[in-house]
């Protein structure tokens, strides 16, 4: 029964950490979804706007790696925990897998879905970019 239940964890881990490699991309774009939310608003407001610079652009990367990594870190680390604990038969086991699967789904994707929602709901609330109607039509 243990060794059925370890090799769930493994399985079940493999598919966590797949997704914290996909989560990196989901920051990747929201940091690019901000950076269009700033070029649309200066746009609106009819304000010259130069691209970021080559030092902001690699911060913003550097930082959501390091980001992504933290998050690994810490899911393993939990997940080992969780695993050693249900090794010793100890009661907290349960807990500490559904606590790092909570927090880790949060990080994963509720935060990057909800940034996009606010990201869409700005542009789309103060009209940053109209719909392609009438004389826009022929621009396009």
């Amino acid at each position: 029964m243990k060794y059925q239940f370890l090799l769930t964890v493994k399985i079940h881990n493999i598919i966590l950490l797949f997704s914290k490699f996909v989560s990196c991309f989901k920051y990747f774009n929201c940091v690019v979804s901000y950076e269009i939310l700033i070029l649309l608003r200066n746009c609106h407001n009819a304000i010259r706007c130069d691209p970021p610079s080559l030092l902001k652009v690699t911060l913003q990367a550097i930082s959501v790696y390091v980001f992504s990594i933290i998050v690994f870190i810490f899911h393993y680390f939990i997940g080992r925990a969780a695993t050693k604990a249900e090794i010793q038969d100890d009661d907290y086991s349960s807990r500490l897998m559904l606590v790092n699967l909570i927090w880790s789904l949060l990080v994963t994707y509720v935060f990057p879905i909800l940034f996009f929602g606010h990201v869409w709901i700005t542009i789309k609330c103060r009209g940053y970019m109209p719909s392609a109607t009438g004389p826009m039509k022929q621009l396009v």
